[in-house]
């Protein structure tokens, strides 16, 4: 399982000047789906993760960890 690092996700879009619609629109992910995520209601599959990295202008790890089992990657 993905899971977001929403501070560091948030921290960035801030950075880049997006909000929740500019992330959408430079990553080609749905406003929608990009608030669900944040919000927790939504997992994030590994093509939507590289989509929200790439538009964030950083690496996977960065906004996300691995959940494996019992253990977090990061």
């Amino acid at each position: 399982m993905i899971i977001i690092k929403k501070d560091e996700i948030i921290k960035r879009m801030a950075k880049a000047g997006f909000t929740g619609a500019g992330l959408a629109k430079a990553s080609g992910v749905s406003q929608s789906y990009i608030t669900q995520i944040l919000s927790g209601k939504k997992n994030v599959l590994a093509p939507t993760a590289k989509k929200i990295y790439m538009a964030l202008q950083c690496d996977f790890d960065d906004i996300f960890k691995l959940k494996i089992g019992e253990s977090d990657y990061e």
